[in-house]
């Protein structure tokens, strides 16, 4: 199915900026509207991610503000946190260097969970230790398409 990425109030704290469900559907982020869309398509090209799926993320995470900061520590239009940000070798405040990073990082996700969105949309969301347990390393678990930890 589908893949809806969307930013909503949830009951966890933990887990209440975004959650991901398998569903009929999903936003449509094809079209061009921001001043890094084409710099988000060649680097989502460049690492073999939708540019859709990249520019949903940076919608979501950062409404593309460059300069966006949480509360939790997480910085940039990917709002990756340091220690993710330092493992993909993203430099803070460097555009082209946030959105290498976010596509390597997608990437990564998206192998690790061979190509399941809603897993490496969640793993970007919450880490891939929470997608794991929740999930089982094998893929398997409860599996209902909705991460509601």
């Amino acid at each position: 199915g589908n893949v809806q990425y969307r930013s909503i109030g949830y009951k966890s704290p933990r887990f209440s900026k975004v959650y991901v469900t398998a569903g009929k559907s999903r936003p449509n982020f094809s079209a061009r509207n921001t001043e890094y869309d084409l710099l988000i398509d060649a680097i989502a090209g460049e690492y073999q991610v939708e540019p859709a799926l990249a520019r949903a993320v940076v919608h979501v995470e950062s409404a593309f503000n460059p300069y966006a900061y949480s509360p939790k520590g997480a910085m940039g239009l990917m709002q990756l946190m340091p220690a993710t940000a330092k493992r993909f070798g993203v430099k803070p405040n460097d555009v082209d260097s946030m959105l290498h990073g976010q596509a390597k990082y997608m990437r990564y996700l998206l192998d690790r969970y061979k190509g399941d969105w809603a897993k490496a949309l969640a793993g970007y969301n919450t880490g891939e230790g929470n997608v794991d347990a929740h999930w089982g390393k094998d893929g398997t678990g409860n599996g209902g398409g909705v991460m509601t930890m």
